[in-house]
């Protein structure tokens, strides 16, 4: 079904829109048809109004009215009113100027407490330059979907000439349809204008769970259900994947609910999950549960203390009462060819309100975060369990105490390797360990290997291990020490040699390479001197352990392989204790120390970026997020910053200075990849 690509995306025949994606304007589109015929709108199977324009700027503005007559032709024979009118954009130059694309907009009628813009339109009549129009379009739709929280989907239309695309933009998919003769198709084009102007807010992409409210101040805020319960947002405190439609897109709020009177503020977090990941709720209460039965005396806190406290959580329904997804969209079926990968909606609600560790500007806290992450993941570790997204966005400061989030990933470590989706590897870019990237042992010399050891002519398949989760915390630490002093060049040395621009296999090798031989030095006049000493410390450790561990990787892999063997004597008992040390040196010796923050559009904040609950700080919320998704710049200067650093295969997407890593795929290694835009994920 699917022939070829459209500006990166998947073409598929109009009749699969029709059939599968659009709302069903059922038989009346056919009597709308006769009464403009009736009317004298329609001459000879064409468009009178269309036919009798001239030049350029007359084309393009007469499919506004043309689409406009349409709409009131359906208000008189429709079962209810048109939820849509075509218009410009208030800052649309005169209609004899318009040396670009026309843009338009389908507005809702009666927007409420949505935002108005329904459908972007990209309307030109000459073809040149080629694609720009569906660059163009692209974009404005991706933008519609990063900025408005309350949308599930995105429609978009090109017309050039007089050839008309529809395009369809979700979660987890992005598709285009064939080309048709707007004026010589005449019933395909009211069928089309009908089926969207019609439609109901849930049909044109809306989220009916959540709405724009304005606080007593006049502020812009969120409201959204969870369960039985509707919560306000008050803040933005992260946001990923937000730069293109396909993903995650990953929002976390302050809130409070709605029917608390004291306002108390929790967390609401809300994502477009994999559809056949464990749902993050469900693997949080199971690990509190373990948690009871531990018995860990040498922890300054209760085991529990070091994750998040789930309040309440499941998936998001639609008005039908079923859970959304993305694969209902389009009627739950695909075109061939089209990744089958599929994203559910949703949303869970913490009882603690935290900060990231890429927000907190004071270097004794990042130390101190990172050290309690690192007890979290030793709690982990002592019940067979691995983390694998191990990210400056997952470790939180609630309290002055480090806290691991998004256990959305977690899994046993032991026990026979599965081809389950949910085990494939995953994880954030900049932080991920450099073996997991490539998929396959790095460490294994042969000089280490005992004379008695069994030889194979393999090594056991590859997988992921505690020793991973560790390395991403040092991953996080060097991050933290280097991503905001790229204005120094050692620094923007240091960080372009370990944090490349893009991610392939060859740079992870590289970062492998890091592990083995060692970072690049500061000079001891350096303030960060002394930590990074210390990171270089976790380095020598982490290569000590990889080294022992796999050089005999045969002899000691039944540690991981039986699921039944105790942990007590495996090789990677003590290794914790050991990184947990370093990091608590680390605090102490940065005490007072602040991280700078880029001069560039950076906010001044405080040394202490800690909230106190019921306390807005304007300052931290407005901290740079590495998360956070950057704009489309057009410079191609060579002052352009450096692109995100993806494992992604081949997309590259563009971030400004104030922002920091995104959170993709790790299978870096896979080399078959269906044909993508280079501009936007």
């Amino acid at each position: 079904m699917m022939s070829e690509y459209v500006a990166g995306v998947p073409q598929v025949p109009l009749e699969f829109f029709f059939d599968n994606i659009l709302p069903r304007s059922a038989q009346w589109h056919s009597l709308v048809e006769h009464l403009l015929v009736d009317e004298g709108h329609i001459v000879s199977g064409r468009w009178l109004q269309k036919a009798s324009g001239s030049t350029r700027a007359e084309r393009e503005t007469d499919f506004i009215s043309i689409v406009n007559t349409v709409i009131r032709a359906g208000d008189k024979l429709a079962p209810h009113h048109s939820t849509c009118r075509l218009t410009l954009p208030p800052a649309t130059a005169p209609k004899s100027c318009h040396p670009l694309p026309l843009d338009a907009q389908f507005e809702l009628v009666d927007s409420g407490s949505h935002s108005s813009i329904a459908i972007p339109w990209r309307i030109r009549h000459t073809r040149v330059p080629p694609d720009s129009n569906e660059d163009e379009l692209v974009s404005r739709c991706q933008k519609l979907l990063s900025d408005d929280a309350c949308r599930r989907f995105s429609y978009g239309i090109t017309i050039e000439d007089d050839s008309l695309r529809v395009w369809f933009f979700s979660r987890s998919h992005e598709l285009v349809s064939s080309s048709f003769d707007c004026i010589a198709e005449v019933p395909s084009f009211i069928r089309l204008v009908l089926s969207l102007a019609f439609a109901t807010p849930e049909q044109l992409g809306y989220d009916t769970t959540m709405s724009h409210v304005a606080d007593a101040v006049g502020s812009a805020q969120v409201r959204l259900t969870v369960g039985n319960n509707a919560y306000i947002t008050t803040r933005l405190l992260s946001e990923r994947d937000q730069d293109g439609c396909c993903g995650r897109s990953t929002r976390v709020w302050e809130a409070y609910r709605e029917d608390d009177l004291e306002r108390t503020p929790i967390a609401v977090k809300d994502v477009w999950a994999s559809a056949d990941a464990v749902q993050e709720g469900h693997q949080l209460l199971e690990l509190h549960e373990k948690l009871r039965t531990l018995s860990h005396p040498s922890l300054p806190r209760p085991p529990e203390q070091y994750f998040l406290t789930v309040i309440e959580h499941g998936f998001v329904s639609t008005s039908d009462g079923v859970d959304d997804d993305t694969l209902i969209m389009t009627s739950g079926v695909l075109p061939d060819g089209v990744s089958e990968q599929r994203r559910k909606h949703y949303r869970i609600v913490f009882k603690e309100v935290g900060v990231p560790i890429h927000n907190l500007q004071s270097l004794p806290e990042v130390m101190q975060a990172l050290a309690d992450a690192t007890r979290a993941l030793q709690l982990l570790y002592a019940l067979g369990l691995v983390h694998r997204d191990v990210s400056s966005g997952n470790i939180l400061l609630v309290g002055g105490m480090g806290r691991l989030t998004d256990l959305e990933f977690m899994r046993p470590y032991k026990g026979p390797i599965t081809s389950s989706p949910a085990d494939r590897f995953i994880g954030t870019a900049d932080f991920i360990a450099g073996e997991v990237g490539i998929n396959q042992y790095c460490y294994a010399l042969s000089r280490y290997r005992p004379s008695d050891a069994p030889r194979r002519s393999e090594n056991p398949p590859f997988r992921y291990n505690p020793f991973h989760d560790l390395e991403s915390t040092l991953w996080i630490g060097i991050w933290v020490l280097f991503y905001h002093r790229q204005n120094l060049p050692e620094c923007k040395q240091f960080f372009d040699m370990h944090f490349p621009p893009h991610f392939t296999e060859t740079t992870l090798n590289d970062r492998k390479l890091a592990i083995s031989w060692g970072f690049l030095s500061l000079e001891e006049s350096d303030s960060f001197h002394s930590i990074l000493e210390i990171l270089h410390g976790i380095r020598n450790q982490l290569l000590e352990r990889y080294t022992l561990f796999e050089s005999d990787i045969h002899r000691k892999y039944h540690f991981i392989e039986d699921e039944a063997a105790p942990s007590i004597g495996s090789p990677f008992d003590g290794l914790h204790d050991a990184l947990i040390h370093e990091y608590e040196e680390a605090a102490r010796l940065s005490d007072g120390q602040l991280i700078p923050f880029p001069r560039s559009g950076a906010s001044k904040r405080k040394a202490t970026s800690e909230p106190s609950l019921g306390v807005d700080i304007t300052d931290a919320t407005m901290a740079p997020s590495p998360e956070r998704a950057p704009k489309k710049l057009k410079s191609t200067s060579p002052r352009r910053p450096p692109t995100t650093r993806s494992s992604d295969g081949g997309r590259r997407r563009n971030r400004s200075s104030n922002t920091g890593p995104t959170r993709h795929s790790a299978r870096l290694a896979e080399k078959k990849r269906s044909p993508t835009r280079t501009d936007a994920k």
